[in-house]
C-alpha cells in the first residue's frame, strides 16, 4: 500500500510539473504515539484511535484530490497542490485545531517540502522526511519544564498549556514552540533565524515564520494587549522592552538640558539640543513594532 501510493505521489509530481503549480509535500507523525502503545500496548485501542482521529481529520482539511499516504504506523504523506509554504503554515495551523482535544493525542510533528524543480520523488520525500526531524529536534533541544509569566500571560510547558488572564489560549504545537522560545529569552531579543528553525522554513523567506507570529498575536490579543513585539531588522521579543529604553533615552536626553532652560546664554543650544533628543526617542520607539 506505501508502494502504491509513493508511485501515485510520483504520478502527482509530474502533473504538477506539465501544469506549472506549486505543490507542497507534509509528512506528519504524531508525537505521543509511541508513548501511548508503550503504556497500553501495541495496537492498542489508544492508539488505534489516534490513528483515526488524525486519517479523518487530514482528510476532511484537505480536497478529495490532494494525496493522503499511510507512510509508516505513525506517518502520513500528504501531497498538497496548489499551495505554498504560507499556505501550508494555514493548513497546518487548522489540522492542529481540528484534532481532538485529549491527553493521549497529544500533538502531531509535521516537516514541509516544496516542488523543486529537477526535484525526484525520493528527494522531495527525503527533504520533507529532513523537515520533520528538525522539528523534532527544535522541540527537545532543551529541558522542558519551566513557568513563565508576562503580565497575565502564563506559559507552563511541562502541562503544555498557555493561559492569559486566567483564560486557555489554545495554540498550534508550532505556535507553542515560538511561544516558549520567546518565554524562555523573555530578557532579550530573539532572532528571526532562531524562530524559523522552529518552523522548518528554508533559505532566507521569513513569510512562514511571519504567519505564525501573526496567528500567535491574534490568539493572545484576545484576552489583553500586544506581548510579542517585533524589533525591525533582528527579531521578537515577549515584552516591549525597547519602549522603555526608548523613555529611558527621552528622560536623560531632556534631564541633561532641563537645566539649561533657565539660563538665557543657553537658548540658542536649547532647540538643536532637544532636537537630538527627540530623534533618538524617535528611533527607539520607531525600532518597535
Amino acid at each position: 500500500m506505501r508502494d502504491a501510493g509513493i508511485a501515485q505521489l510520483g504520478r502527482e509530481i509530474a502533473r504538477m510539473r506539465r501544469t506549472k503549480e506549486p505543490l507542497i509535500v507534509a509528512i506528519v507523525d504524531i508525537d505521543s504515539y509511541r508513548t501511548v502503545n508503550g503504556v497500553h500496548g501495541h495496537r492498542a485501542e489508544a492508539g488505534d484511535r489516534m490513528l483515526v482521529d488524525l486519517a479523518v481529520t487530514l482528510r476532511t482539511s484537505l480536497r478529495s484530490y490532494d494525496l493522503i499516504i499511510r507512510y509508516g504506523d505513525d506517518t502520513f504523506i500528504c501531497a498538497i497542490t496548489g499551495m505554498d509554504m504560507s499556505g501550508a503554515a494555514k493548513w497546518l495551523e487548522r489540522v492542529e485545531t481540528a484534532l481532538p482535544q485529549h491527553p493521549e493525542h497529544g500533538a502531531v510533528s509535521v516537516g514541509f517540502a516544496e516542488l523543486q524543480p529537477g526535484d525526484s520523488t525520493d528527494d522531495l520525500v527525503a527533504r520533507a522526511a529532513a523537515a520533520l526531524d528538525r522539528e523534532r529536534r527544535h522541540r527537545s533541544d532543551q529541558t522542558v519544564g519551566g513557568t513563565w509569566k508576562c503580565g497575565n500571560l502564563v506559559v507552563d510547558e511541562l502541562a503544555c498549556s498557555t493561559t492569559r488572564a486566567g483564560s486557555p489560549v489554545f495554540l498550534t504545537a508550532t505556535e507553542f514552540s515560538i511561544l516558549v522560545l520567546l518565554a524562555r529569552n523573555h530578557t532579550h531579543v530573539v532572532p528571526k533565524r532562531q524562530l524559523f528553525n522552529r518552523v522548518g522554513g528554508y533559505g532566507n523567506d521569513y513569510r512562514l515564520l511571519e504567519v505564525h507570529i501573526s496567528s500567535l498575536r491574534r490568539k493572545l490579543e484576545v484576552y489583553g494587549p500586544r506581548v510579542i513585539f517585533t524589533i525591525r531588522g533582528t527579531g521578537y521579543v515577549l515584552h516591549r522592552p525597547a519602549l522603555r529604553t526608548g523613555l529611558g533615552v527621552l528622560t536623560v536626553e531632556l534631564a541633561a538640558f532641563a537645566s539649561t532652560l533657565s539660563l538665557p546664554s543657553n537658548r540658542t543650544a536649547f532647540i538643536p539640543q532637544a532636537e537630538r533628543a527627540m530623534g533618538r526617542f524617535g528611533t527607539a520607539v520607531g525600532n518597535v513594532g
